[in-house]
């Protein structure tokens, strides 16, 4: 794993925690609806409903216990990441990875805050990948933490 692919750990992480939630609400959905009853019918049968429900229940606490395990790892590799950045000695640098893999803001959204051009902070960019690679080597490969992709 290379410097920039350790950086966006997090933001890979926050993608799949957002999907997982995406299905845990479809699951709800499916589970709290409750189906229409055609009573045009000689007889109802009520069994349907409970057999979703009763199927769906495990499923949303299985799904939202893997969610919650999936958060706490998230925060753990955000801080890890934060750490490892904060140890650039270059503000600006340093703000620019902050910014772009811990708050994933988008490249003009960052210029703006910063003051400067497009074009000039992506070349910041550039700049601050290969200061905080020097880090990443001496701090994350000779003292390996378990990684998350």
């Amino acid at each position: 794993m290379n410097a920039k692919q350790y950086l966006k750990q997090a933001f890979f992480l926050n993608q799949r925690i957002n999907d997982s939630l995406k299905e845990l609400e479809r699951l709800r959905e499916t589970a709290y609806s409750i189906a229409g009853v055609d009573t045009s019918k000689d007889k109802i049968q009520v069994g349907s409903v409970s057999d979703i429900v009763g199927s769906s229940i495990p499923a949303i606490v299985d799904l939202d216990y893997y969610i919650n395990a999936r958060i706490d790892k998230y925060v753990d590799k955000k801080q890890e990441i934060e750490s490892q950045i904060e140890m650039m000695s270059d503000d600006v640098l340093k703000s620019i990875l902050l910014k772009r893999y811990i708050h994933f803001h988008e490249w003009e959204q960052i210029a703006i805050d910063l003051g400067y051009t497009y074009r000039h902070v992506t070349r910041l960019h550039g700049e601050a990948l290969r200061t905080f690679k020097e880090i990443y080597e001496k701090h994350v490969l000779e003292c390996p933490i378990e990684t998350v992709v």
